[in-house]
């Protein structure tokens, strides 16, 4: 719980012995900051700036206006389509009481 988690990392060399691992030519000892773009594999020395998604700004966080966020209007489409479909209730799960939250913040909401 609380744990990143990045599948398919094959490029990565670790080595648990001198505590090092090696990706995209860099070695990195233990204790050294690296950054990991999930979508694309990329690796990076030292920590990035990192942002929440506009959707998540929207339903969780609500620092931005759903209505000024062009990828939010998409998503909620998205979901009004499938709840018109589905069957299923249930969507998330959640093991903290602010994965909790969160997963409230996601619930289907009624169409206007």
């Amino acid at each position: 719980m609380g744990k990143v988690c990045v599948c398919g990392a094959g490029a990565l060399q670790i080595d648990y012995a001198a505590k090092t691992l090696t990706a995209s030519g860099q070695t990195f000892k233990e204790g050294d900051f690296l950054s990991i773009n999930g979508t694309l594999g990329n690796v990076y020395a030292g920590q990035l700036p990192t942002a929440a998604s506009e959707i998540v700004q929207v339903l969780v966080e609500k620092t931005l206006d759903g209505k000024k966020s062009e990828t939010y209007g998409l998503f909620a489409t998205l979901m009004n389509w499938c709840s018109k479909v589905t069957r299923m209730q249930v969507r998330a799960n959640a093991d903290t009481p602010e994965q909790t939250e969160t997963a409230l913040a996601f619930a289907p909401r009624a169409s206007a």
